[in-house]
């Protein structure tokens, strides 16, 4: 068979990349389509763009908050088929742009949405053919906060009793939506939790709120609190501009909303803020150890959790990469041959 030089060493590259992956994947196994476990599955080290500066004196947080801390264990998990423990019904909706459907938000359309219940896209304009709701706002980053406004009240006036949970992500969000259903399945939703990965905010470590980028987590009773309560009450909670995230988070929290902490009993995360690479190797830009809870103390294969909920500045190419591995490898069995390099030791010593 003949190939262009050029041909053959893409070929060659191809398969020198998926078969390095798989080395590091050896340790992995696929348990009934519903344990899943995932580690590394990223290549490419994400660029992600820097978090928005906070001052510390900012008026808004100038409110007596409490919160309540709960670190659930992380259990062996179980499909439960009783009508009263029934999986939870999760809504998936995106914040996206005009300019962005074909690049990024159609690969998350292709894979990890396609297991949501129900999937949305938010826009500021309609496109019946995607499609996308169009919400009258108008677009740009320095715009996020309202587009987000609006996209949870509309969410809230249509959809509120068509699921139980509530997920907010970026088109560079990757969400692994059976391990996100059982955790869930441990609460509520009916009790005002949201989830995520936790960030702290400027100096005042006593408000916690969640990173919008590996996505955010209401129970339907915290939609409605956010809409009916915090948006109405307190109109001035969520300013047009940055910083949606906390912004989101402090409407939420004087509604009487409830931050959870989402890592493991080992003290593994679960939502990670970047794409595995970063976090196994462990390294973080100096924003993340200002604002993670945790100050990116761990690295290496225990740096995340064996049930990973989900992934933040996730490529186009490794969207498909990933649901490649989640859903479609299977291990016939966990053997390392005696004198094999150790993974752990490896990627503590390149870290």
């Amino acid at each position: 068979m003949n190939f262009t030089n050029g041909k053959f060493w893409k070929i060659v590259t191809f398969f020198g990349l998926v078969s390095g992956l798989c080395v590091i994947l050896l340790y992995l196994k696929a348990e009934n389509g519903l344990h899943i476990r995932t580690a590394v599955k990223s290549i490419i080290m994400g660029n992600p763009e820097r978090q928005t500066r906070i001052a510390k004196n900012d008026s808004l947080l100038k409110v007596n908050l409490t919160q309540e801390r709960v670190k659930v264990p992380n259990t062996t998990l179980k499909a439960v088929n009783s009508e009263s423990n029934r999986l939870p019904r999760i809504l998936c909706w995106v914040m996206t742009s005009p300019s962005d459907l074909e690049k990024r938000t159609r690969h998350v359309q292709n894979t990890w949405a396609r297991h949501c219940d129900i999937d949305l896209y938010m826009s500021s304009v309609e496109n019946k053919s995607f499609p996308t709701i169009g919400l009258n706002v108008t677009e740009g980053r320095n715009h996020i906060a309202m587009k987000s406004k609006a996209s949870w009240t509309y969410v809230y006036e249509r959809y509120i009793n068509k699921a139980e949970y509530f997920v907010k992500l970026d088109p560079d969000s990757f969400l692994v939506v059976e391990n996100l259903k059982f955790y869930l399945s441990k609460f509520s939703p009916d009790e005002p939790r949201f989830f995520g990965h936790l960030f702290y905010r400027g100096g005042n470590k006593s408000f916690e709120y969640m990173s919008g980028g590996p996505g955010v987590v209401l129970s339907r009773e915290s939609v409605k609190l956010l809409v009916t309560v915090g948006f109405k009450k307190y109109p001035n909670c969520m300013p047009d501009g940055q910083g949606e995230d906390w912004k989101s988070a402090l409407c939420l929290r004087l509604a009487g909303g409830i931050p959870m902490n989402t890592t493991d009993d080992k003290g593994r995360d679960q939502f990670l803020v970047f794409s595995p690479h970063t976090h196994l190797f462990g390294r973080y830009p100096a924003w993340y150890l200002q604002y993670d809870l945790n100050k990116g103390r761990i690295k290496g294969v225990d740096c995340c959790s064996e049930y990973p909920i989900a992934y933040h500045y996730v490529s186009p190419q490794d969207m498909y990469l990933f649901h490649y591995f989640i859903y479609n490898v299977k291990i016939h069995s966990h053997v390392v041959r005696e004198g094999a390099p150790d993974v752990k030791n490896y990627l503590l010593q390149k870290s």
